[in-house]
């Protein structure tokens, strides 16, 4: 018994990476929609993805962030039960996109309240073969496109980041389940790692841009603001984020900067896409 299966990866100024990436999950899926936010078009990628079998390749023109394309898209998946959700930086190790499918086939019969399953990314060896989860980043995603419809989407206001965390909190305020499988392994790049040893301490900084800072900070309080339950992971995460910077970023001044316009257009209810010209 199979699934019918179509899949989304979301291009933002992508290199030739991204080709090989596909090849790791376009086997498995029905179709694949490729939606092209690039301010600038890289040629030799769209040509090349073109001629690809099952890719339906579309293009925004203009940076439409993350959760506008997967709204498009899930409004034209009707005849499709699941939606393989990825980003460019996103691939799966050998053979298990194939153990992927199998999983989900046994688990959404077994339990049809489970809207999202989640591959591991972390590269790490876990005890646990699966495990319920409270949020799960977009990349690597299957989520069954009847529930993701059925509670409005994804939220547009947010843009880009915590557009993942947000939906899954709100797929649980109904009662919905998020399923991560610890043997289906891929690969994700987030920003730009940096490993940093300072006075005995060890730690990682990711080294996004000021306007990435800008969206992480607005987001996160967003998240804060409309899942209590969140408010102590955020918190946490949000003071991390910021003494990292200071620790041991470039660009320090300018980070938070961004990040105070950050939280200034959250008490302002100002969302979307940041605008610079307003700033």
């Amino acid at each position: 018994m199979d699934f019918n299966l179509a899949g989304v990866v979301i291009l933002y100024n992508p290199d030739v990476k991204v080709l090989k990436n596909v090849q790791t999950y376009i086997d498995e899926i029905d179709i694949l929609y490729v939606i092209d936010n690039s301010d600038v078009l890289n040629n030799n990628v769209v040509e090349a993805l073109k001629k690809m079998d099952k890719i339906r390749y579309i293009q925004f023109n203009e940076n439409k962030g993350i959760a506008y394309p997967l709204n498009f898209i899930l409004s034209n998946v009707r005849d499709y039960e699941f939606l393989l959700t990825m980003d460019q930086d996103s691939c799966f190790k050998p053979n298990m996109m194939k153990k992927y499918k199998e999983h989900i086939l046994i688990w959404a019969e077994k339990d049809p309240s489970i809207a999202v399953f989640a591959a591991d990314n972390t590269g790490l060896i876990h005890s646990k073969l699966y495990q319920f989860e409270e949020s799960v980043m977009t990349s690597g995603n299957v989520i069954k496109t009847s529930i993701a419809k059925s509670v409005g989407g994804f939220r547009e206001e947010l843009f880009i980041d915590e557009v993942d965390s947000e939906f899954c909190y709100r797929l649980r305020r109904f009662d919905y389940k998020i399923l991560i499988f610890y043997d289906v392994k891929m690969e994700h790049h987030l920003g730009n790692i940096k490993r940093h040893d300072i006075c005995g301490e060890h730690f990682n900084t990711t080294n996004h841009n000021s306007t990435r800072r800008y969206y992480m900070t607005r987001n996160m309080l967003y998240i804060m603001g409309e899942y209590p339950e969140a408010r102590i992971k955020y918190l946490k995460n949000f003071v991390k984020m910021i003494i990292k910077i200071c620790l041991a970023e470039n660009c320090k001044l300018e980070k938070i900067k961004y990040i105070v316009k950050g939280i200034h257009d959250y008490q302002h209810g100002n969302f979307g896409k940041y605008d610079s010209k307003k700033s």
